[in-house]
């Protein structure tokens, strides 16, 4: 199997989904794909869009890299923000405890 070669993936995500907009192979050069990464990123920020670096060995597989990633971020995200609520809930009902047992005594 051949090595894997740097892409440029270019979209916006949407939440767990990511679309994208452009996919193409990275100059090999590090300085070259730098200020190449550089200008499509900040042409992407004038589009909401971000531009992804990715070593795959394919424009196909650096697109669904790219698109898996968003949507484990995105599960992530949500498992935290679930258990930020459920943290706060708890602390609320420890509280409410406490305040009861106050007016007990």
């Amino acid at each position: 199997m051949s090595a894997k070669r740097p892409f440029f993936v270019v979209g916006r995500s949407n939440g767990s989904q990511f679309d994208v907009w452009h996919t193409e192979e990275a100059p090999a050069d590090p300085m070259e794909r730098n200020e190449l990464h550089e200008e499509y990123r900040i042409d992407a920020l004038e589009e909401s869009a971000s531009v992804t670096l990715v070593y795959a060995h394919s424009e196909e597989e650096a697109r669904r890299t790219v698109r898996a990633e968003v949507r484990e971020a995105a599960i992530r995200g949500h498992i935290d923000i679930a258990a930020g609520r459920a943290g706060r809930a708890a602390r609320r009902r420890i509280q409410s405890r406490r305040t009861v047992q106050h007016y007990r005594r």
